[in-house]
């Protein structure tokens, strides 16, 4: 009848501190010892990175060390994927076939598209000759067509690869010249190609265009003119009475 045999671990009558795994007796059960990685209560054994009770962690060279990045690792198994081995493919709007295959990259354009249009793509990983399952799928709609004024023809010398609207500036070379020319050149006889028509070439007395030659004093193309000693275009000389006359005569040795 005196309560004795209710002695708690702590020999308190009708008290209520146990004793837990580890022999410490009180009331407190948050201090309760746990037991470690390897089944020993109280113990201070934990699994390190890997997963392997007491183990010696990453760091060491205790695990898997032939990964390509020369880093070490749990098992060949967590090695990641080499990117170098490693190309993605990208399939635009459901298409079997892949509109480009790209290494090393993570960021794809898609070029030359429509404007205003929505367009739907998928990604694939292709590694060791093996491809993967195709990605959900991601879609855009690409942004309204801007108005650019500019000229539209591509054999026009003003050719504006990102005009949209033709503004009727287009503008061509003339037959002889060339862009460099400058807009509304024309090719003189010589095939000089200018705006300037106050330069452009002209015949020569043989017709030949830019030519040198010229008419001497008796009419004669590119002719030598009067012959030395001559007075005159009919190689008449002068005897002291004038071109082509007789000379001084008689016995005052007179002209006429």
């Amino acid at each position: 009848g005196d309560n004795s045999s209710c002695e708690d671990c702590a020999n308190v009558p009708n008290g209520d501190s146990v004793l837990d795994n580890c022999g410490t007796c009180d009331n407190n059960p948050e201090n309760d010892c746990d037991m470690d990685c390897a089944g020993s209560w109280g113990g201070e054994l934990v699994n390190d990175e890997c997963d392997v009770c007491g183990g010696p962690g990453l760091g060491l060279g205790s695990y898997y060390m032939d990964c390509w990045d020369g880093s070490e690792y749990c098992s060949i198994n967590n090695c990641p994927i080499d990117p170098s081995g490693v190309s993605y493919k990208i399939y635009r709007n459901g298409l079997g076939i892949a509109i480009a295959e790209v290494q090393g990259l993570t960021d794809y354009t898609d070029l030359d598209l429509d404007y205003n249009e929505q367009y739907c793509y998928t990604v694939t990983y292709v590694s060791s000759g093996e491809e993967s399952h195709h990605s959900n799928q991601a879609c855009a709609i690409t942004d309204a067509m801007p108005i650019i004024e500019g000229c539209m023809s591509s054999y026009a010398c003003n050719y504006d690869e990102n005009a949209t609207v033709d503004d009727g500036s287009c503008w061509f070379v003339n037959t002889g010249c060339s862009c460099e020319d400058d807009q509304g050149a024309v090719a003189d006889n010589c095939g000089t190609c200018d705006t300037d028509s106050t330069n452009d070439c002209t015949p020569d007395c043989a017709g030949t265009w830019g030519g040198s030659l010229v008419e001497d004093e008796c009419g004669v193309c590119g002719g030598d003119g009067i012959a030395d000693g001559a007075c005159d275009c009919d190689g008449n000389v002068d005897l002291g009475c004038g071109c082509g006359q007789a000379g001084p005569s008689g016995c005052d040795e007179t002209c006429g």
